[in-house]
């Protein structure tokens, strides 16, 4: 109990230096921002840049390295989970923001190098493959993203997240599975019969990503296999505009929008709604 207090107590000392010029030796930049941090702490978190100050590379000669590949907001949720283990999310811009956050944080914790290594490295100057080898960061934002996802309704949220995670690392082809895990289980929600603009979107990343399509087939139960759950069976559906009789499996939800599959019908309402008219039936 008593180490546990002593490595919390640490680690509080430790995120009061974010943001103190205090002891700070070199400095992060992005675009017009730019943050005082500490090469030791640094060192700490990522063996990559460990090697930025002992292999003799260009941000250590600086003193400063430039991630203007990212965006500040994302930079600066990286320097402080450096310092606290934590960063912070705007959640009033949405489930589908903060998914996406999280999973942008795991791509720059998880990401491949795109400078190619010095044509004659010493070992000293040789990288590890992912561009900043944190982890901790990895999982920690890995976990924030299980989170969000659980949260989401939208399929072209789910299919904007997919096109996000199609990285070498191995967090973001976690992410890739866990998505593919969450389509099978909703695919009678963000995958209806009655296909919407937003499940189109959807659609057409599946169909331009076969890997992703594969994932979710294989999930499929046998024929032999559990029967699906009743709330998951095709009910049959009257159009209140053509007076038509199409079966289908329309989410009770009022924030998907669903079109009558007769060609000649304009008639088009939420998910509840169409439920409530099916009630009535």
């Amino acid at each position: 109990m008593a180490q546990d207090s002593a490595k919390l107590a640490l680690s509080g000392a430790v995120s009061r230096f974010l943001d103190s010029p205090d002891l700070a030796d070199f400095e992060i930049t992005c675009l017009k921002q730019s943050w005082k941090v500490h090469r030791f702490l640094l060192c700490l978190h990522s063996d990559v840049f460990q090697a930025w100050f002992t292999g003799g590379h260009e941000e250590a000669t600086k003193g400063k390295a430039n991630l203007s590949e990212h965006e500040p907001e994302y930079v600066g949720a990286l320097v402080k989970y450096l310092y606290t283990f934590e960063y912070d999310v705007d959640t009033t811009k949405g489930h589908g923001y903060t998914m996406n956050f999280h999973i942008i944080m795991c791509v720059i914790s998880d990401q491949v190098r795109s400078q190619p290594l010095p044509e004659h490295p010493t070992e000293k100057q040789s990288l590890p493959t992912s561009q900043y080898n944190l982890r901790g960061l990895a999982e920690f934002a890995f976990s924030k993203f299980k989170g969000a996802l659980r949260e989401i309704q939208s399929p072209s949220d789910i299919a904007e997240a997919y096109l996000l995670a199609l990285g070498e690392g191995t967090t973001t082809r976690l992410i890739r599975e866990a998505i593919a895990r969450f389509i099978f289980y909703l695919r009678e929600t963000i995958l209806p019969t009655v296909a919407t603009d937003e499940s189109k979107q959807l659609e057409e990343v599946m169909r331009s990503h076969p890997d992703l399509a594969l994932a979710v087939i294989k999930k499929l139960p046998t024929a032999t296999g559990t029967p699906k759950p009743l709330q998951c069976q095709e009910k049959d559906y009257m159009c209140p505009g053509c007076r038509k009789v199409f079966k289908a499996h329309l989410a009770n939800v009022n924030t998907m929008r669903y079109d009558c599959p007769t060609a000649s019908c304009t008639y088009t309402s939420n998910g509840a709604v169409w439920n409530c008219q099916n009630m009535k039936r």
